[in-house]
């Protein structure tokens, strides 16, 4: 006998729920794009703590560093918006850095239990995801067919801007917001079926969190929604004119929020310690769009011709680096964006949306107009140069605003597919495929299939991501940091800059234990303006050379110095060939090596003897030089990694009696409780042998480094002197 289902069991039930939560259209799509942005990071997983996407360094280090600071200053009752614990003692204004204190709040309980790593790795997923699903909501809710929503927010959350920056730019990203406020103010202008203080508030909140994730995504996504707001107030004047009292009663709400929660840290962005003047890049506009950038693919389309994906690459931030140059769009999407325009341009949101996407793209080229990577001088500035000098704008990179390029053309071909959806629903027939009526329905069809094809396969994003397993010395993980006291104020090799900022990772996973010289972020130089370079601390010559020692080009405003055992004053420097790997010494006077750095202005070069034994060049009034075919004569005519044969003589190196005593010098003068000395650089063994001449032996070597403890006592023994 068996019993009977009669549809309330607790089997009927759970099954119910597992079909709902499988096939219901929202959470069907929330899946798909979870697997999509899995698919971005594979074999990296939401919350591992054992890779990172990008090196262990630069731009990565420093976002998982913010991430960790935030659970950190909030449990120790400090200053969220400012910090001396990396370029210490000076500190560094976290507002005008890429702080996201929201981003580091919500993943506080992952950083405390697990590493910054993982809640870095679980917000790269959630980006996608959530970004994507947030347009495919607000799509979802001016469109009857979900299927274009879900295209929508495919569009948006996918783009080739999300790509590119993806790498690299968890504040970029991280951008589900910027479509809500967008919608919140359709809804505001357009529909207002809620009361102004539901949407003040809505919108209030909406810019207050956008601003505590990223500052730079807020003002850019202001600029949008001021364009798009004036262009609906010229396209439809009565209805906004009628409705300036509620619109007013509403952004009143929206100021009191703003002035509330953002009045404190927008003056501190201004006023607070440690800030600089002018924008964060030192210079106006260095990222500015290419006008072919819509239309030429890059590396980061998976599909695309190898010769034209190389040209795309070099548009914006030149070769190898992707990350800023994410304006492409593909001619298959332009042209479905203008059919959908020209189809339906009586209805006249077509034009206005078309409008708001040409004055978005006409921003993202910056003050001037750039074809081919190459600047075309017009009669007339472009619209960006009128708001570049604007407070709280000037450190806008135009090609960033390529996000809202996609946004609209996204809600552009929404708006299409929702009317020819209806179309066809009115037609008797609400599948996929229309009933064809004659050859040239057939055609149409195929056509537009075609093109909805080619514009899928054009934006075919080239994942996943590169995986790095993090790999640390024993010497500088956690457990072996242990070993410095709480507080304590660190010197290390790599010295923490834009160019190695490696300390900062031992530092976050360390639980922020003790303070940094130098750091990773921007700070005010010494006229007061953005810089990169960290605040620096006499003798100027013992900082240069621990920075100079792991960058790939010479800081500028910086002494050209390498920690090198030996120099060579050089007679005759002769090209052997233009690429080589390295090379033993073949005497004294005569050596074979390859060059790691050039620098004209110092009359000096660096070449590896062995890979890790640099060498100082020094060139003299006499020296000559036999480049072969090259053009150029002299340093000029020499690249990193041509490989040169050297004769002259041999000299001392930068380790030498003086810089020791410098070294000394530095360590009293800058108040340095400990070293942390990472081994396996470039010349981290002559950094070492540096440090052990200065300091006598280490307190612990082994494992991949070197740990003094109480440097400024061992150095003040010494009195400074060699």
């Amino acid at each position: 006998m068996h019993a009977i289902d009669t549809g309330t069991g607790p089997r009927v039930f759970a099954r119910r729920i597992t079909s709902w939560f499988i096939f219901h259209p929202k959470t069907a799509v929330a899946i798909f794009y979870a697997i999509v942005a899995l698919l971005a990071n594979f074999p990296v997983f939401p919350g591992d703590t054992t890779h990172l996407n990008s090196y262990t360094s630069y731009d990565i280090v420093q976002t998982t560093w913010f991430l960790a600071y935030t659970p950190y200053a909030l449990l120790h009752g400090h200053n969220l918006f400012y910090t001396d614990l990396i370029n210490n003692p000076v500190g560094v204004n976290l507002s005008q850095n890429t702080g996201m204190p929201l981003l580091g709040l919500i993943t506080a309980p992952v950083t405390l239990l697990a590493s910054p790593v993982a809640s870095l790795n679980l917000l790269r997923w959630l980006a996608f995801t959530l970004s994507a699903y947030s347009a495919y909501w607000v799509f979802r809710r001016v469109t009857s067919w979900n299927f274009a929503a879900f295209v929508g927010g495919l569009l948006y959350g996918f783009s080739p801007y999300m790509v590119t920056q993806g790498s690299l730019h968890l504040n970029l990203t991280f951008v589900p917001l910027p479509p809500l406020i967008f919608y919140v103010l359709f809804e505001l202008f357009v529909l207002r079926q809620r009361t102004p203080r539901h949407y003040g508030l809505m919108l209030g909140w909406l810019i207050v969190a956008q601003y505590f994730i990223s500052a730079e995504i807020l003002a850019t996504t202001a600029i949008v929604a001021i364009i798009a707001v004036v262009l609906l107030a010229i396209s439809r004047p009565r209805e906004i004119l009628g409705h300036l009292g509620f619109l007013a009663k509403a952004l009143l709400f929206t100021l009191l929020l703003i002035a509330l929660f953002l009045g404190y840290p927008i003056w501190y962005l201004q006023h607070g310690l440690a800030h600089y003047t002018g924008p964060a890049q030192g210079f106006y506009n260095p990222f500015n769009a290419d006008l072919l950038g819509p239309v030429v693919p890059t590396l980061a389309q998976i599909v695309a011709p190898r010769h034209l994906a190389e040209i795309g690459s070099h548009f914006v931030a030149g070769p190898g680096d992707l990350s800023e140059n994410g304006s492409y769009i593909g001619i298959p999407l332009i042209l479905a964006s203008l059919y959908m325009v020209v189809r339906f341009w009586r209805r006249r949101w077509p034009i206005y949306l078309g409008l708001v996407t040409l004055a978005t793209f006409v921003l993202s080229l910056g003050p001037r107009l750039i074809i081919d990577g190459r600047i075309h001088p017009l009669p007339f500035p472009l619209p960006f140069a009128k708001i570049n000098h604007l407070p709280l704008v000037e450190n806008l990179l135009p090609v960033r605003f390529s996000l809202y390029v996609v946004f609209f053309i996204a809600a552009l071909l929404v708006y299409g597919l929702e009317q020819i959806h209806q179309e066809r629903v009115a037609d008797g027939n609400s599948g996929i495929f229309v009933r064809a009526r004659g050859a040239n329905d057939i055609a149409h069809q195929l056509l537009g299939w075609v093109i909805a094809l080619a514009c899928v396969i054009t934006l075919l994003p080239n994942f996943p991501y590169h995986a790095y397993r993090l790999r640390l010395n024993w010497s500088e993980s956690p457990k072996g940091l242990a070993i410095i006291p709480t507080g304590d104020r660190v010197l290390t090799y790599p010295y923490p800059s834009v160019f190695a900022d490696t300390p900062m990772l031992w530092q976050a996973l360390s639980g922020m234990r003790f303070n940094l010289l130098g750091g990773y972020a921007l700070i005010p130089s010494a006229t007061g303006s953005a810089s990169l370079i960290p605040a620096t601390n006499n003798p100027v010559d013992v900082q240069a050379m621990l920075e100079d020692s792991v960058s790939p080009v010479p800081p500028p405003g910086v002494l050209d110095r390498y920690a090198t055992a030996v120099a060579y004053a050089a007679n005759t420097v002769s090209l052997v060939s233009g690429r080589s790997h390295f090379h033993q010494a073949m005497n004294t006077q005569r050596i074979s090596a390859t060059i790691y750095s050039v620098d004209p202005t110092a009359n000096t070069m660096i070449v590896w003897v062995k890979r890790l034994n640099p060498v100082t060049i020094d060139i003299t009034p006499t020296t000559t030089f036999n480049l072969g075919s090259r053009t150029k004569v002299g340093l000029l005519g020499l690249r990193p990694l041509d490989h040169v044969v050297i004769t002259g003589t041999e000299n001392q190196g930068t380790i030498n009696a003086v810089s020791v005593a410098h070294l000394r010098t530095y360590i009293l003068a800058n108040r340095v409780n400990d070293v942390v000395v990472d081994l396996g650089l470039l010349d981290s063994g002559e950094i070492a042998r540096w440090f052990r001449l200065a300091l006598g032996p280490p307190t612990r070597a082994g494992a991949g480094g070197e740990i003094w403890l109480n440097a400024e006592a061992k150095a003040a023994a010494y009195g400074g002197q060699p």
